[in-house]
């Protein structure tokens, strides 16, 4: 058949957007020369002032990229830390609405209702993020700004999600874009941990042995190895995913630079957390073998690994005695028995620290394997550093049935993906890689209070959103997309499918 040149040039011109793309072009130049302009003054401020710009106009484009942006930044700002040497406020206060209103009025100009209708996971994560709130409040003692900055702009994500028409292949590239960035940062870490510095971050004092810790964005060690425990399992995705040999060794070595840089934090909880995940991929069919392997290959470095002084150093805190947990459990257990506990507000959010040692008791301890003191003295002046019973404590009786309905909603979500599967088959590798990162995160919450994160609240409320508000993106490879068909965010190809 003929093909007629004439109309397929007048159609890719109509369903061309070159206009939008050449505004983001010179707005991102001209952000990038007031930002060098401005490292003569401050290296970070001219970093935070490009980051800045660059994501309004990239949302002016399309809000899946300025989501991806957003997202894919944790890895390099810090949202409450140094970077360059100066103190960079919470970034979040600025993504998470932007994201979120660029994702609404897309949403809004589409006249999408079913992306517009409200539907119950909405009112269980807003309803959360709101008594915790109340809860504050109604107890007396608020931390208003911390909760904005760590619960409820993280929070911000899962509503753009929701309103996102995210197809197989946007959830593909955020994935994969998002492990190229926790690869970088793995790399900036380990050095950040052995030259006691990186280009961007400043190492904090040794923990153990003359050990340097690596923190990277975070501002602390425990924040990062918090955060990097949730990929392994999705770089174990990317490399069974992979057809090609080189993609499966690059994506290898980018999950043993996480690994790597887990073990140089010192942080015992994420380490172990991250290994959970690895271990969850075995669920998978798809995963297996990586998975298998991967384990292999860990139990053959161990030897040489243990040898070593990083290696000794680390081991020497999986075995030392450390009984802080138990003198903040006890503290906890025994204010949910007193009348200082509200069993329907709790005693508000982040407040713990404030009354735990009240609630201690005379029984001696050994407090992070060399300081002896009583569970009182322990307690005292700290967070719960478990997040399965700091929900009950600060959030009170009605925050953990929010929180009950959150897990509820998840295994709702995780269910309705299984029953989208008609005539394609369910990607289970993509699904168990994703819950195998929240499994991990939900471990770690048991040594540490996640929602005190912002980063790895974050990536739960995106990855929340992904499974329960989006199940067809969980089915086998989609056929191509007409590229004269928009894809819904935003953004518009610059040709049309061939016709024979």
């Amino acid at each position: 058949m003929a093909i007629n040149h004439s109309a397929r040039i007048k159609v890719a011109f109509t369903h061309s957007s070159t206009t939008p793309l050449v505004l983001v072009a010179i707005g991102a130049c001209l952000a990038v020369s007031i930002g060098l302009l401005l490292i003569g003054t401050s290296a970070a401020a001219a970093v935070l002032f490009v980051l800045a710009i660059g994501v309004v106009l990239v949302a002016v484009w399309s809000p899946y990229w300025a989501l991806v942006m957003a997202t894919a930044q944790f890895a390099f700002i810090p949202c409450e830390g140094e970077l360059f040497g100066h103190f960079v406020p919470n970034v979040l206060q600025f993504l998470g609405p932007l994201v979120l209103g660029v994702a609404l009025l897309r949403a809004l100009k589409d006249a999408d209702h079913e992306r517009l209708s409200l539907r119950l996971p909405d009112f269980i994560v807003g309803g959360f993020g709101l008594w915790g709130l109340a809860s504050m409040f109604l107890s007396g003692a608020a931390h208003w700004k911390w909760y904005g900055n760590r619960m409820l702009f993280p929070m911000m994500l899962y509503f753009a999600v929701r309103l996102l028409p995210l197809k197989r292949k946007h959830v593909r590239t955020l994935i994969l874009i998002l492990l190229v960035a926790i690869a970088v940062q793995s790399l900036l870490m380990f050095r950040e941990s052995v030259a006691g510095s990186s280009p961007l971050y400043r190492v904090q004092p040794g923990l153990a042995q003359g050990i340097k810790p690596a923190s990277g964005p975070f501002p602390f060690n425990w924040n990062a190895a918090t955060y990097l425990c949730l990929w392994p399992s999705l770089f174990i995705y990317a490399i069974a995913a992979s057809y090609d040999w080189r993609k499966k060794l690059t994506w290898g070595v980018g999950l043993f630079a996480v690994l790597v840089a887990s073990t140089r934090t010192m942080e015992r909880a994420g380490i172990a957390a991250g290994l959970i995940g690895i271990a969850v991929c075995l669920l998978s069919p798809k995963l297996r073998r990586t998975a298998l392997a991967v384990i292999g290959i860990l139990a053959v470095a161990y030897i040489p690994w243990s040898m070593g002084n990083a290696g000794g150093a680390l081991l020497d805190r999986f075995q030392e005695t450390d009984q802080s947990r138990y003198a903040y459990r006890t503290a906890a257990v025994n204010l949910l028995k007193s009348s200082r506990w509200n069993p329907v507000y709790g005693i508000g959010w982040a407040n713990f620290d404030d009354v735990a040692g009240e609630f201690g008791t005379g029984e001696e301890i050994v407090m992070w394997g060399t300081r002896r003191m009583t569970v009182g003295e322990g307690a005292a002046g700290s967070a719960l550093h478990n997040v399965w019973l700091a929900i009950p404590v600060e959030f009170g009786g009605v925050g953990a049935l929010f929180f009950i309905g959150i897990v509820g909603g998840l295994g709702a979500g995780l269910l309705r993906i299984w029953r989208e599967r008609g005539t394609k088959a369910v990607d289970d590798g993509l699904v168990i890689s994703i819950a195998a990162s929240l499994i991990a995160l939900a471990a770690v919450g048991y040594y540490q209070n996640i929602y005190m994160m912002p980063e790895s609240m974050a990536v739960l409320w995106l990855f929340y959103g992904l499974l329960t508000a989006h199940p067809r993106v969980f089915l086998e490879a989609e056929p191509g997309q007409a590229a004269s068909e928009p894809d819904g965010l935003g953004t518009q190809p610059g040709s049309v499918a061939k016709r024979g």
